[in-house]
């Protein structure tokens, strides 16, 4: 038969290894959070790029589709009035002034002759001997090329600020080269238009580039990037139609989740990334509330198995206690 000291010494027994097989048990269950805390943030980034990814690429395409519309309407205009025999297009001024003050991402717009002559433009109080006609963008149509052509400018001749430009090659009758119309988009406001559409979850990245490899816009910026070689992972991208993300390091020693998107009909591709470090740094965040609750728990567990003992304890010692005083009873 069990005296009260075996039972109560086995009660405290079982509490101490209940309680550290509780403790266990809880540090099991944070590993297995902090592990899936990982994947879910890493697919939760996948996603977010994704989503990121599709609604730049809608108004990015929304923005370049205006531009176009108002290129093709005007260029429509001044090639029909070469057909008439005249030079010009009537009104083609205020109407150009018109759409720059309709669209503030529009910093100017211009119609420009064969020999790179002003036709009509936003700009006010040009000199008269300005002329285009050695930029590359109207080299290029002067050789055959209609565009549309997507040029960034570092500083324009005129407005002193970055641009990304629009440009159609005018046709006349017979097919010659009769000038160039364009649209210079405001490299800033465009910028911080495509950056406010990322997702506020993450450190995002946002380019356009050519089709040629050639960054022509990126989020991290302030002024069209000098031309730099795209890393072999994106030249890859750039070749499937519609890939999926994917995980390189750029040219500036980053790792991102990159997408690359065609935008649309245009000679350009959207490239969108997340930068690993911020999705790790959100893991860990996580990570770190879980490891404070499991803390928490463990130290609840572990207080509360002291004083459990504690109880024990005492009922252990009083069997004992009694002991002593019988023997000294005796003597």
């Amino acid at each position: 038969m069990k005296t009260g000291g075996q039972s109560a010494f086995g009660k405290v027994k079982y509490l101490i290894v209940s309680t550290l097989a509780l403790c266990l048990v809880t540090l099991f269950a944070l590993g297995w959070a902090v592990i899936d805390a990982r994947d879910r943030t890493v697919r939760f980034a996948f996603d977010t790029t994704i989503d990121a990814g599709r609604l730049i690429q809608r108004q990015i395409i929304f923005v370049f589709d205006l531009g176009m519309s108002i290129l093709t309407v005007e260029s429509s205009a001044l090639e029909a009035r070469f057909r008439a025999g005249f030079e010009d297009s009537p009104g083609a001024v205020d109407r150009f002034i018109g759409f720059q003050s309709a669209n503030p991402i529009m910093s100017r717009m211009g119609a420009f002759d064969a020999r790179g002559h002003v036709i009509a433009t936003s700009i006010r109080n040009l000199p008269p001997e300005f002329s285009v006609s050695k930029r590359p963008e109207f080299i290029r149509h002067a050789q055959g090329e209609q565009g549309p052509i997507f040029t960034p400018v570092a500083e324009s001749a005129v407005t002193g600020k970055a641009v990304i430009l629009i440009s159609k090659r005018l046709n006349r009758p017979d097919g010659s080269f009769g000038g160039d119309i364009e649209i210079g988009f405001d490299y800033d406001i465009l910028n911080s238009y495509l950056r406010s559409l990322t997702s506020g979850n993450f450190a995002s990245r946002v380019q356009l580039i050519d089709l040629g490899g050639t960054v022509i816009l990126d989020s991290n910026s302030n002024g069209p990037p000098m031309p730099k070689r795209l890393e072999p992972e994106a030249l890859a991208s750039m070749a499937e139609p519609e890939g999926s993300p994917r995980i390189y390091r750029s040219s500036d020693g980053k790792e991102r989740i990159w997408l690359m998107l065609r935008v649309g009909n245009y000679p350009l591709f959207l490239r969108v990334g997340t930068d690993c470090d911020s999705v790790t740094a959100r893991w860990l965040r996580d990570g770190l509330h879980y490891s404070v609750g499991s803390a928490l728990s463990i130290a609840a567990l572990l207080f509360l198995g002291f004083l459990r003992s504690e109880a024990h304890t005492s009922e252990l010692q009083s069997p004992c206690n009694l002991v002593c005083r019988l023997l000294l009873e005796k003597k």
